[in-house]
């Protein structure tokens, strides 16, 4: 059993470190619990659908989930503290005491149905073939609960009958003032230039931009374009609106990078304030960080061989 003992930061981040090892489950048939998801379950309609995928321990049963999930907690606090001093794996646990989410377990381990294995899915290398066959099911897992789906085919439906085309705008801002010192945070003119590119190489079609923003625009900034938003959307919402546009843009992170892999959407990250952008720089994810047309995305500082997120321990 594979125990997913790491949150690495908000919704998409936990869907792509995740993915992959849930991927890497269902090809090998090995149990998954991932206990830090609660925050976000009640937005998914099928994290049921498969019997070796566990994002409770009892899934059913609502009145003991938060008990349980601090119980699981300190238990793992324990087995942390008690590995410092017994070697565990004695026992069929794995669980490193030191570098509790940096675990790098051989993917052999992995498959073995008898141990309990703990590892960081942000940092621990990955296979990313399984990942890619089981694309579909992974789509299926985290399809948004009805509600939410229907808000969002609800104004899509309507777009589609006035627009030929619909472009997806990732605005974040929150955590971005101060993310890599700034360098991602752009205002609303930058926004507003990179959507005149789009309508400039786009003559002659009728565009609309879907925004989706951690923060409230001012509709004032964008005299001149056709804005859809949705009214006080869930996250899970803006997410799925923009995987149902023709093409994104934005900054970069996680979210956009889902939505382009969910819906094949093409992408466009944006690592600067100036750039020229044509349709023919979009391109879908396939996998984290990596497009369809053979580029990986890298922040400027990062060392290619310090990524391990993005390397695959079996070809």
């Amino acid at each position: 059993m594979i125990i997913i003992n790491d949150r690495p930061g908000q919704l998409c981040n936990r869907l792509w470190g995740f993915s992959f090892f849930i991927a890497f489950a269902l090809k090998h048939n090995v149990k998954v619990y991932i206990p830090y998801f609660r925050e976000y379950r009640s937005q998914f309609e099928n994290l049921s659908s498969f019997p070796n995928i566990h994002f409770a321990i009892f899934k059913y049963s609502r009145t003991v989930d938060l008990p349980l999930y601090y119980c699981y907690r300190l238990a793992a606090r324990v087995l942390r503290k008690v590995g410092s001093y017994i070697d565990l794996t004695l026992f069929g646990v794995y669980i490193d005491s030191t570098h509790w989410t940096e675990e790098s377990w051989d993917s052999s381990l992995l498959m073995d149905k008898g141990k309990v294995i703990f590892l960081g899915s942000w940092l621990h290398p990955k296979e990313v073939a399984p990942l890619l066959e089981y694309k579909a099911e992974i789509i299926r897992l985290f399809e948004p609960r009805r509600i939410h789906k229907e808000r969002v085919d609800s104004l899509f439906t309507k777009l589609r009958s006035r627009f030929e085309k619909i472009i997806g705008v990732h605005i974040r801002r929150r955590d971005y003032r101060s993310f890599h010192g700034g360098a991602y945070f752009f205002d609303d003119s930058v926004y507003k230039r990179y959507m005149t590119a789009m309508q400039r190489t786009n003559e002659g079609e009728h565009l609309c931009f879907f925004v989706a923003t951690d923060e409230d625009i001012q509709a004032a900034s964008f005299d001149g374009f056709n804005i859809a938003r949705l009214e006080a959307p869930a996250m899970v919402e803006d997410l799925y609106g923009l995987s149902r546009c023709d093409y994104i843009f934005g900054p970069p992170s996680t979210f956009s990078m889902w939505a382009s892999f969910v819906g094949d959407v093409p992408l466009r990250i944006l690592k600067y304030r100036d750039e020229n952008i044509h349709p023919d720089q979009f391109s879908p994810i396939v996998y984290q960080n990596v497009f369809r047309n053979g580029e990986h995305f890298r922040h400027g500082d990062e060392n290619p061989l310090s990524i391990r997120h993005e390397k695959s321990f079996i070809d």
